[in-house]
């Protein structure tokens, strides 16, 4: 099955707690690329940029963390 794949990328201000936002990515079996920046996949046209941010807005405080999730097309990475 195809899958559509998602970039979320992240700052917790103000000494915040990143345990309840990491427990629900793990839950969705995101995988860690970078120190603030998941990848995850859903089957593709299940899930979209606006879900997946409503979803995750419930374990980040809104009035001043960020949160930023792109839908992946195209992708390459380099890892040394």
């Amino acid at each position: 099955m195809e899958k559509d794949y998602f970039s979320v990328s992240y700052d917790i201000r103000n000494g915040g707690d990143y345990k309840a936002l990491y427990g629900r990515l793990e839950e969705l079996k995101a995988e860690r690329l970078l120190e603030s920046t998941w990848v995850l996949g859903f089957n593709k046209g299940t899930c979209t940029c606006e879900k997946l941010m409503n979803d995750l807005l419930r374990f980040v405080d809104e009035r001043c963390d960020r949160v930023f999730i792109s839908l992946i097309s195209e992708w390459c990475a380099f890892r040394c």
